[in-house]
């Protein structure tokens, strides 16, 4: 296994695998989950090195990156990664998984001459929230807990996700992506896109796709079965690897 880590800046790593052949065409973009890494790819990866070059990254504040842009906009979070993808001289393949999706949208917005196709694995979307009655229930009573001195550290596990709590610097970073629209990102994308959703996916469940068609109504939607989500990433690495491969043949004809 051939990497190379190439480190940007601290907020960047670059985990490059070498195309197997002379002159590659593409460039692959692999894009981890929220408190995942590079290490999720590295299997489908390297069984791909045929079809072009391949850089895993670890995002701002994953991997070994720094921690220290929990306070960052979600512009500045993109744009870290924006500078980085304008030195790639190829059309880009992005690869993403969950939180990867959502970066991979706002490059594709951004850099919509060098990004070629996005194929996103169970990708969340976030809709402005309409009035819930459940939510602002238990908002009220979480603020209610807290003022009869209840901690916020006690509370944490009955109110939060695992996705917050494992955060830790970086919960205001999250907070800010949890509660964007991400239509926006979506929205006027001509590019080709080919969304995979697990049919045992509770995270990012596959009633997404309707979301997602009414942005992107030319979206290649699949869904397998059997995987869920993060199981899609071990046991169906075979069949992601089958539907990448598909989607380059489709690019090409």
């Amino acid at each position: 296994m051939n990497v190379k880590v190439i480190k940007p800046t601290e907020y960047l790593n670059i985990h490059h695998i070498p195309s197997s052949v002379e002159k590659p065409k593409y460039h692959f973009i692999w894009a981890h989950g929220w408190m995942r890494t590079h290490k999720d790819y590295l299997g489908m990866a390297n069984q791909l090195s045929n079809l072009g070059e391949h850089s895993l990254i670890d995002l701002p504040g994953h991997g070994s990156t720094s921690r220290n842009c929990g306070e960052w906009s979600i512009e500045q979070y993109v744009d870290h990664v924006v500078e980085w993808v304008k030195t790639i001289d190829k059309p880009i393949i992005w690869v993403g998984h969950s939180f990867g999706c959502r970066i991979g949208a706002h490059i594709a917005k951004r850099l919509s001459k060098k990004i070629k196709s996005l194929f996103l694995i169970c990708p969340p979307f976030n809709e402005k929230k309409a009035f819930s009655p459940l939510r602002y229930l238990r908002k009220w009573t979480y603020k209610a807990l807290l003022k009869i001195g209840i901690s916020k550290e006690y509370l944490m596990p009955y109110f939060a996700s695992r996705d917050y709590i494992e955060a830790k610097d970086l919960r205001p970073l999250f907070v800010k992506w949890v509660n964007e629209d991400s239509g926006f990102a979506l929205k006027n994308l001509k590019l080709p896109i080919k969304i995979i959703f697990a049919k045992n996916d509770t995270e990012t469940p596959e009633r997404l796709s309707t979301h997602f068609l009414k942005h992107c109504e030319h979206a290649n939607i699949v869904k397998l079965d059997f995987f869920d989500h993060y199981s899609i990433l071990t046991n169906g690495q075979h069949q992601l690897i089958h539907q990448l491969i598909g989607t380059i043949k489709e690019l090409e004809t």
